[in-house]
């Protein structure tokens, strides 16, 4: 299933299946038309880093931040060197440096933009709008054990190291307030439905079963415990299927 996610609002826009990643690149363009994502910042892993999905978004009148990869080779290797030169010859880059602390680890995140500039000669896709190349070094504490890594992205927003940062940290909310709880909550991974028609209807209820679940303020119980209190209370389960009633 291919999400839009409003990580702000903590809620589910619009949702499609697709066949596998390679889905997801035609998926993009076609879910970003069913939601007016004017003025919005569209965050995406490396699988829709492309050309016309950079398009798409442009289109839809909102900016992008996208993970970069080795798989882009020529864009990526024109950023890692970018990077490179400008460590070498100390240049001034924008830099955002964020730390935090909290399940078991210490974690240091060094965010650094400059603009991109001219596109390199050899890159035979046509990237709308890039404005912005962003190196993130993350160094991660674990009981004593430090480990590196560093990750690269693209985006249509100026070189503001802060913004872009946060857009980036934003990011992983659908990771840990839809895909995990979806998973962790109703055992989405293990489901055992064969039928493709079944599973992506099973997905769409159970993704409405979610965003009662989430609305119910009642208690601060996860997911999965008040999925348990709805079965056992007929009055619970009212309060939960009435949680999203509109009264005009």
């Amino acid at each position: 299933m291919l999400h839009i996610w409003a990580a702000e609002q903590g809620l589910l826009l619009a949702h499609a299946p697709v066949d596998r990643a390679n889905g997801e690149i035609a998926g993009i363009p076609e879910l970003l038309r069913l939601v007016n994502v004017t003025g919005a910042i569209v965050t995406a892993d490396a699988n829709a880093c492309t050309a016309p999905i950079t398009q798409a978004i442009r289109e839809a009148g909102a900016d992008y931040v996208l993970a970069l990869k080795a798989n882009r080779q020529n864009l990526y290797r024109h950023v890692v060197d970018a990077f490179a030169q400008a460590a070498a010859t100390k240049q001034r880059v924008g830099t955002h440096v964020a730390k935090s602390v909290g399940h078991g680890r210490d974690e240091q995140r060094t965010v650094r933009v400059m603009r991109l500039g001219p596109l390199p000669g050899n890159t035979d896709a046509a990237w709308t709008d890039v404005d912005t190349i962003v190196q993130v070094d993350r160094v991660r504490i674990v009981d004593g054990v430090a480990t590196e890594s560093r990750l690269h992205f693209i985006t249509s927003l100026p070189p503001v190291a802060a913004e872009i940062a946060r857009a980036i940290r934003t990011h992983w909310r659908v990771e840990n307030d839809l895909h995990w709880v979806l998973d962790v909550g109703f055992a989405e991974d293990r489901r055992k439905i064969r039928d493709t028609f079944a599973a992506a209807n099973f997905a769409t209820v159970t993704r409405f079963a979610l965003a009662l679940l989430k609305r119910d303020t009642s208690n601060r119980r996860g997911v999965a415990a008040k999925r348990r209190m709805a079965s056992w209370s007929h009055d619970y389960l009212l309060r939960v299927l009435t949680a999203g009633k509109i009264e005009v």
